[in-house]
Parts: C-alpha cells; structure tokens; sequence
C-alpha cells in the first residue's frame, strides 16, 4: 500500500521528480569530477616540485644541513671532480644555497635563495 502511494506520488509529479534526479545526479557528478581534478593537480604539483627540486638525486656538501639556515655560510666548498666531470658533461649543476631575509609589508622574515 505504501509502495503503491510512493509510486503515484512520483508519477504525478513526474517533471518535478525527473528534475530532482536529474540535479541530484548532475551534482554528485560534478563534485566527483572537481574532486579528480584538485587530485590530479595536487599529485601533477607534487611530481613537478621533486622533479625541480632534486630531479634525478642530489649530491649536498657534508656540512649542509636544509633545515639549519644557520649551516648555509659553512656549507660551501669546491666541487668534487666526481661531481665536477658531470657538470661538465651537463648531466648535473651546481646550485648555490644562501639565507636571506625579505620583508614583505615591513617586516622581516627569513627565507632560502637559491640559484
């Protein structure tokens, strides 16, 4: 009996049923879609960020410490000739590591300048 007035309920009212199935679906849709999308992007940024960081591996001076900005200034040397014939080669390059500092909006912060 229930079933029975569920159903005539539906087919009575068919254009405002098959709108709100038509919404509902088009909505789960596009939030599926948009949800793969900022996925994709995420993984895409995540795999340019390590290829440009550190592409195929790094080679770090000993006393070079990322996390120790202070570690910068003692962190230079002359390249090895291991690593030297490869940047001849142009398999490798040599990049630079110094602390600076920026101020955006007058104050002073931090920050890692490489090149």
């Amino acid at each position: 009996m229930l079933f029975k007035i569920a159903i005539k309920n539906l087919l009575g009212a068919r254009l405002r049923t098959i709108l709100n199935v038509f919404v509902t679906s088009f909505s789960f849709f596009i939030i599926l879609l948009m949800s793969g999308m900022y996925d994709g992007m995420l993984q895409h940024a995540k795999n340019v960020t390590i290829d440009t960081e550190i592409a195929g591996g790094a080679y770090w001076n000993p006393n070079y410490d990322p996390l120790d900005p202070m570690s910068f200034e003692d962190a230079h040397s002359i390249i090895p000739n291991e690593i030297k014939s490869l940047v001849d080669q142009q398999k490798a390059f040599p990049v630079l590591v110094s602390q600076v500092s920026i101020y955006p909006g007058g104050r002073i912060m931090p920050a890692i300048l490489k090149g």
